[in-house]
């Protein structure tokens, strides 16, 4: 079952690598699950600070390619008044 489900994963990694597109669709979701979302699509390693707390809504009807995704991973923490920096290959989204 464990060498199925890794099958099936490895097999998802690959159409996702082929088509390099990410679904951004989320309706009053917590910030920290849509950057967790952008996190895993792009291999991007995010430190998110505990007082990074908010809901956003991010309505797309068709799956973006990266740097799309990332602006509106970036406007939507914009509205909720918090940004990201970059140190060194690390994400960082502090209060």
């Amino acid at each position: 079952m464990k060498l199925f489900s890794l099958t099936i994963l490895f097999a998802s990694s690959l159409v996702f690598a082929a088509e390099n597109k990410i679904k951004m669709n989320f309706n009053n979701e917590d910030i920290t699950k849509i950057i967790e979302t952008y996190s895993k699509a792009s291999d991007q390693t995010f430190v998110v600070d505990p007082g990074v707390r908010a809901k956003a809504s991010i309505f797309i009807s068709e799956a973006v390619d990266i740097p799309e995704a990332f602006n509106l991973l970036s406007s939507a923490l914009a509205v909720q008044g918090f940004g990201i920096s970059k140190q060194g290959n690390t994400y960082v989204v502090p209060p």
